[in-house]
């Protein structure tokens, strides 16, 4: 039979929606009035209109020049130019370029391979995993864990690696050592 609802009552999804046009790509696109502080059209837009995602957007969330709204700059071929400019500063061309090696959090050392197996998604492998293959002469096994025998994750020298088969055979190695 279902819901009544009182004299007077529209239920929010049989409201007029709300047109309304995306701050990114200017798209026409329709709202429920409950929705009314959706500015963007889809995900991908609300991800660029994030602060520090493009460039008129340095810090300052919802300020917008007149002329984007305008829909000046936000054609196809400004974004395609946009993005050929990005790819050209890539690598060594870069302005932040480091030699391809990068300091993660906890101090380990990652150097860029991107022809590695086992590299993440960003292209890098961790120096003291390049040191043990170097040393072994084969790739790890991606199972297989490197251990720094001083604890400074830094420290990559061989003679400060341990090799175990599997993260048990580490834990193991940590259980015994603990209060040595």
């Amino acid at each position: 039979m279902g819901y009544k609802y009182p004299k007077g009552h529209i239920p929010w999804n049989k409201k007029e929606k709300i047109i309304k046009y995306c701050i990114v790509c200017n798209k026409r696109f329709e709202v429920q009035p409950c929705f009314n502080r959706i500015k963007c059209c889809s995900r991908k837009c609300s991800d660029l209109s994030r602060v520090g995602a493009i460039p008129w957007n340095k810090g300052t969330k919802g300020i917008m020049p007149i002329s984007w709204m305008k829909g000046k700059h936000h054609t196809l071929e400004t974004k395609q130019k946009i993005s050929i400019m990005a790819k050209k500063r890539k690598g060594e061309k870069a302005s932040r370029w480091n030699g391809g090696r990068t300091i993660a959090k906890k101090g380990y050392i990652y150097i860029l391979k991107p022809n590695h197996p086992f590299h993440n998604y960003s292209g890098y492998v961790p120096e003291h995993r390049l040191t043990i293959e170097k040393h072994i002469g084969r790739y790890l096994k991606p199972q297989e864990v490197v251990h720094h025998i001083n604890g400074i994750t830094g420290d990559n020298r061989i003679e400060n690696l341990m090799l175990f088969n599997n993260s048990v055979e580490h834990f193991n190695y940590h259980r015994k050592h603990k209060f040595i």
